[in-house]
C-alpha cells in the first residue's frame, strides 16, 4: 500500500529516496493526482510519496456562445521506500 503525505518530509526517518515526478496536467482534481502518483509509485518500488508542491489553475474557453471551464491540478512529488 503506498500513503501520500503532504508535509514535505517523510513522517518516517527510515526511508530511501526512489524518485521525483510531477502530474500530468491533463487530470483535473486534485485526487486524481493523488491517485496517479499511487499508481507510479509503485513502478519505483516506493511506498510513499511526500506532495512537495501544488498548483492549481482555473480554465475558461467559450465557443458559440457556451462557455466551457474547469481547473487542473499538478503536483510534484518525491517517493521513498520506508521501512
Amino acid at each position: 500500500m503506498v500513503r501520500i503525505e503532504i508535509n514535505g518530509i517523510p513522517s518516517t526517518k527510515n526511508c530511501t529516496y526512489k524518485a521525483q515526478m510531477s502530474c500530468p496536467q491533463g487530470l483535473f482534481v486534485a485526487n486524481d493526482c493523488f491517485s496517479w502518483h499511487k499508481k507510479t509509485a509503485t513502478k519505483y518500488d516506493a511506498n510513499t510519496v511526500v506532495i512537495t508542491s501544488s498548483r492549481t489553475v482555473s480554465t475558461l474557453s467559450i465557443a458559440n456562445n457556451v462557455a466551457f471551464g474547469g481547473e487542473q491540478t499538478t503536483s510534484l512529488a518525491d517517493y521513498y521506500d520506508c521501512k
